[in-house]
């Protein structure tokens, strides 16, 4: 059977598509929280108490988020103010807007889904008792540079992400597809060397990092998960569809 799924398979056309439709098969969800950087700065909550000029930052901070959301950068507005707002929650991000933003990144993101594909559809063929099998990357690390996007260079800087997905042989044993999902992971800690920039406003990433110390700001992880994404009549051969870069 397995040798029939073989040379039906490469004569299959490859499509993809994101969906959000059943499958039989469950995803496995993203890999555990990475630690935080060795290198990263510690800035305790509310180790010192905060002065003048501490509140005088945080307010012109607001002022910042607000020029930089009316300038085109909402994600960066939206994660500053999320900052100021002291609450340390978890914040959102959509892998799938950080995609359509960061061609290069969603290059990386296919050729790494397609490599744990390739894998996972190898291992099915030596397991002809299994109707499919599923696959975790590691978490892989990106960095977003100031030419791809100013508003996910201040809002990131440098992330992790990680696919995760399922190669199943459909019914029948003709074909096989491909889910998969990207998820996003990222210490809102501002604890780089970057220049924040935006109109008027001028910051170092450390004055914006002492906040937190005084108690008026606080750091916050952001984590997302995209959309499941189809690859059906998949083979090595044909790989996925090609992305634009």
């Amino acid at each position: 059977m397995r040798i029939l799924l073989i040379l039906l398979s490469l004569i299959t056309l490859t499509t993809t598509h994101p969906t959000i439709s059943s499958y039989g098969a469950t995803l496995p969800p993203p890999p555990l929280d990475p630690p935080k950087p060795a290198t990263s700065r510690s800035y305790p909550w509310r180790s010192r108490i905060a002065d003048t000029t501490n509140h005088i930052t945080k307010t012109t901070l607001y002022g910042l988020a607000r020029t930089a959301h009316n300038q085109g950068h909402p994600h960066f507005a939206t994660y500053l103010q999320h900052y100021l707002s002291n609450t340390g929650r978890d914040a959102p991000i959509s892998p799938d807007d950080l995609m359509a933003s960061l061609p290069g990144f969603r290059a990386e993101v296919h050729a790494l889904a397609e490599f744990k594909a390739r894998l996972a559809f190898q291992s099915l063929l030596m397991n002809p008792h299994l109707s499919s099998i599923s696959f975790t990357s590691f978490w892989h690390e990106y960095l977003v540079t100031p030419e791809q996007s100013w508003d996910w260079y201040l809002s990131l800087g440098q992330f992790v992400y990680s696919v995760t997905g399922v190669v199943r042989v459909e019914e029948g044993g003709r074909t096989v597809s491909v889910r998969y999902k990207l998820h996003v992971f990222d210490f809102c800690d501002w604890d780089g060397e970057r220049d924040l920039v935006i109109g008027k406003f001028r910051f170092r990433e450390g004055e914006v990092a002492g906040l937190q110390g005084v108690g008026l700001a606080r750091e916050f992880r952001i984590r997302g998960s995209g959309e499941v994404r189809v690859v059906e009549g998949y083979t090595p051969a044909k790989g996925f569809p090609t992305v634009d870069v």
